[in-house]
């Protein structure tokens, strides 16, 4: 199996709108591109670890469909910089 640790990961930041989370600070987007075979073992059965990894880390995670032809996915993450940090390390650590 391969580890969600080589993964291409890259990030843009919204912060220059104005925009601040509960807990204060910039809201960014980072956006993580994974093999779209791992998708299932991120979603999890009935999508029960993604949603305890959104509630856990507070940020809004979504996970866009592969592209035709792509054996990529790629999950897109929103929120603080703690809340990003928190869902990409409960993202690379399964339980």
């Amino acid at each position: 199996m391969q580890s969600m640790c080589t993964l291409s990961i890259y990030s843009f930041s919204r912060a220059g709108r104005g925009s601040y989370g509960d807990i204060g600070g910039p809201v960014i987007t980072t956006q993580v591109t994974i093999p779209k075979d791992l998708a299932g073992s991120i979603i999890g059965k009935g999508g029960q670890r993604i949603k305890q990894i959104r509630h856990e880390s507070g940020a809004s995670i979504k996970i866009d469909e592969p592209l035709e032809g792509s054996d990529d996915r790629i999950i897109t993450i929103i929120g603080t910089q703690d809340q990003i940090q928190n869902a990409q390390y409960l993202l690379q650590n399964r339980r």
